[in-house]
């Protein structure tokens, strides 16, 4: 079959040992079959698999990281704004993927590729700066230790532009944090799999891209009047407006009302003070603002503002349902201001929040249950609810401080460290569960228990 459109049928290559780039053809026959996003990743990641013999570490300068738009990303379609990384996971030592919206993605396809993928080690921490058809890996050591907002903004003014999207990783990345996330365009996160610990083992501190390419459409005026239809369709949804104005947020009610929202370390599956964290209160007291990846009319992010209190000046592009449940009723926490704070620092860490969510929650258990002692919590007690330790904690994972350490290589090393703590970290193929209880959502534990890459709800 000729493929005539919809593709550049390009993928770069980049070895960050060598400080090599190089465009390569894509087959008709191999855009046919893996499609794009992680179909493409998949193969890909699996060609390497088989070249080394099936053996190949995933901190490792061999792991190839692939990072893959769809072949709808960047095209007139509503929500066309989604772009996967994919590679062995080093939270499980399996097929690992995970994705973000915003412009990132779009951004990338513009440059006039279908798929990037990244091997080797670069000998210093480095950005690979992608610019139309020219690749450039720019050494700038001087990001180490940064934020992941903090180094956005120094890279920009590196570049002299803004005209750019930056995909960044945290102290978390560098310190090669096994649930380490990607966050591009300030508040989107590729959280889950442990890509950003990835990309931190190649010295690779930042990919950013900036395209002018069209999107090779076959037939823009039958695409466009298609795309209308499905506009137009969600616009007149019954649901559009409510999810319009609290974004997943929303699910926080339904979730307690249905009994699967995790509180305290998943114990209990309804929160008593479920009001004071759900989409209410973020719409009376918190919320300022609207944010919508690629072309989506929903605008379903929020933006949100702590306006008084100790936690005054908080800016967070969220929060959605997972980082709100998992940082907020699973660890005790009442109060909005308080999970606002936690999800702007996992933010600025570079830790997704699902994982930290379960792993401290298991913490406070584990000690509320004598299975950990104060001396393994390094002299500090950490309780439900006590949200100073809590966020002292998180930054201890992200800097691998104390026993932070050993959180952050994730469930397995917390089990293997211990063995009672089995009982207590919900995980699966070591990747921890998403906020949604599986006693009661059935359906949900089965899909937590098959998937590929771990417990996450977006394979259910």
């Amino acid at each position: 079959m000729s493929i005539k459109s919809g593709y550049f049928k390009k993928h770069l290559h980049v070895d960050l040992t060598k400080g090599s780039a190089e465009r390569r053809d894509l087959s008709d026959a191999f855009i046919e079959k893996y499609i794009g996003g992680r179909g493409f990743g998949a193969k890909l990641v699996w060609d390497n698999l088989k070249r080394h013999d099936f053996k190949i570490d995933p901190l490792g300068t061999e792991n190839l990281l692939v990072v893959a738009p769809g072949p709808l990303t960047g095209a007139y379609l509503p929500s066309s704004g989604k772009n996967s990384f994919v590679a062995i996971s080093p939270a499980t030592g399996l097929y690992g993927d995970s994705s973000l919206g915003g412009g990132f993605g779009v951004e990338l396809r513009q440059t006039g590729i279908d798929v990037l993928s990244i091997t080797g080690r670069a000998p210093q921490l480095s950005v690979l700066f992608i610019d139309n058809s020219e690749t450039t890996i720019l050494p700038m050591p001087e990001l180490k230790g940064k934020s992941c907002l903090e180094a956005e903004g120094m890279i920009k003014e590196r570049l002299g532009t803004y005209a750019v999207h930056v995909a960044t990783i945290g102290v978390a990345g560098e310190n090669m944090v096994k649930f380490a996330c990607v966050n591009a365009d300030w508040g989107r996160n590729a959280g889950r799999t442990g890509i950003g610990a990835i990309m931190g083992s190649k010295n690779l501190k930042a990919i950013v891209v900036r395209g002018h390419r069209d999107i090779p459409i076959y037939d823009m005026i039958g695409l466009m009047a298609e795309a209308d239809k499905a506009f137009k369709y969600m616009e007149e949804h019954k649901y559009f407006k409510m999810w319009q104005q609290e974004g997943l947020m929303n699910v926080i009610e339904y979730a307690n009302e249905k009994g699967i929202l995790p509180a305290y370390n998943f114990k209990d599956s309804v929160f008593a003070k479920h009001n004071q964290i759900n989409g209410a209160t973020m719409l009376d007291h918190y919320k300022i603002g609207d944010s919508a990846c690629f072309l989506c009319p929903m605008c379903c992010g929020n933006i949100c503002l702590v306006k008084n209190g100790k936690y005054t000046g908080t800016v967070v592009e969220g929060p959605e349902y997972e980082s709100c449940a998992m940082l907020g009723p699973n660890l005790g926490i009442d109060n909005f201001a308080a999970i606002l704070s936690a999800n702007r620092l996992c933010d600025e860490l570079g830790v997704d929040t699902i994982s930290t969510g379960n792993i401290v929650g298991a913490v406070i258990e584990g000690y509320e249950k004598g299975i950990l002692s104060l001396s393994d919590l390094d002299g500090g007690e950490i309780t439900w609810g006590d949200e100073d330790a809590i966020l002292e904690l998180i930054r201890k994972i992200a800097y691998r401080q104390g026993i932070g350490d050993i959180l952050a290589d994730g469930s397995r090393r917390i089990i293997g460290k211990w063995p009672e703590m089995d009982k207590i970290v919900l995980q699966v193929k070591g990747l921890e569960q998403s906020a949604y209880d599986s006693r009661a959502g059935v359906s949900m534990g089965l899909a937590y228990a098959t998937s590929d890459i771990g417990a996450h709800h977006t394979r259910a």
